[in-house]
């Protein structure tokens, strides 16, 4: 057998079982002034199965709403129903609203129906709305995460009328979101620009090798490496061949470890001597050679480097005084030796 639901300002029973479970929804509306609400109520439902096992069909009523105590009362089957007010003053109830009424032998107020859990929103068009001027060419009432509204349904909780400014199936594009909207994203007050960034702290970077030329960032490192200082004297012979009682001395005014040596001579070959001692009243001897058994040479060729200083005093003070000479030498006529020393 279909039933239908009644409304009413008292519950009765037209052409339902006897029996049948109804819950009655009974309240005041009140204004911001404490005075009543009066206009309509339309109610409007989707087929559902009560609670008692039966079907209740589609469909929609309109109940009066007296301005008075209770003035709002009507008897429905327990369910969910979408309702849409047309009332005088303006601003006592939502415009739209969704129930969900209980199962209760004694009435109940709006308070216990009204639902903040959106079902999926369908699509209605009622005549109070019509009358309101809510409808507009496409849209239909809508669940718009709130309360029910004239929009544009997506066909799922929570729609929304448009995404980004746009209907349809949107789809993310370059410029929707602003940088502080994607999640995860680094706070950039705290790094530096890529154009000409000022630095604070103590900023760090890799050192590049010594002979980099690049555009490369120049740590203090490297350029402590760049700030050798020469230590050496050349000889020249005049066009005779140097001896071994060729000699130099002199003082170095500047603190530096020496860290390779540098040699040339004209033809020939040579071995030299370097001798050191503090800033005082004597030169050095002999005794005070910082070579140990690696000293500068050149046994072929007219030019030699190396930086290994193997037992070598490598530690300069300023004002030492140095002796340069040579232990041994063949042939040349012109020689020289510069002891690269790093500050």
């Amino acid at each position: 057998m279909r039933r239908t639901i009644l409304f009413g300002l008292a519950a009765c029973c037209l052409a339902l079982p006897c029996g049948a479970a109804l819950t009655t929804v009974q309240d005041t509306l009140y204004t911001a002034t404490g005075g009543y609400c009066s206009g309509t109520l339309t109610l409007s439902w989707q087929t559902f199965t009560a609670p008692e096992g039966h079907t209740v069909y589609a469909g929609s009523t309109e109940v009066a709403i007296a301005p008075a105590v209770n003035g709002l009362t009507v008897t429905l089957e327990p369910g969910q129903y979408t309702a849409s007010y047309a009332i005088t003053p303006t601003g006592c109830v939502p415009a739209y609203e969704q129930w969900i009424v209980p199962v209760s032998s004694g009435a109940v107020n709006l308070a216990a129906v009204r639902s903040i859990v959106a079902p999926t929103p369908y699509s209605l068009i009622s005549l109070g709305w019509l009358a309101q001027g809510g409808a507009t060419t496409g849209q239909t009432m809508c669940w718009l995460g709130a309360s029910w509204g004239p929009g544009l349904c997506g066909g799922g909780v929570g729609s929304v009328s448009s995404v980004f400014g746009r209907i349809g199936a949107v789809v993310a594009t370059s410029g929707d979101y602003s940088y502080s909207q994607i999640t995860g994203t680094p706070n950039l007050a705290v790094y530096a620009p890529l154009a000409s960034p000022a630095l604070t702290g103590t900023p760090t970077a890799p050192t590049a090798s010594e002979d980099n030329g690049s555009t490369q960032v120049a740590t203090t490192a490297y350029v402590d490496r760049l700030k050798a200082r020469a230590i050496g004297f050349a000889f020249d012979g005049a066009g005779s061949a140097l001896t071994t009682s060729n000699q130099a001395y002199f003082t170095v005014p500047f603190a530096c470890a020496i860290s390779a040596w540098n040699a040339t001579v004209d033809t020939g070959t040579a071995t030299w001597t370097v001798w050191k001692v503090a800033s005082g009243s004597a030169i050095p001897t002999s005794g005070n050679s910082i070579v140990a058994s690696a000293a500068p040479a050149i046994s072929s060729g007219t030019a030699a480097r190396s930086a290994t200083l193997t037992g070598w005093t490598t530690a300069v003070s300023a004002n030492d005084i140095f002796g340069i000479g040579f232990s041994a030498v063949s042939s040349a006529t012109r020689a020289s030796l510069v002891l690269e020393c790093d500050q």
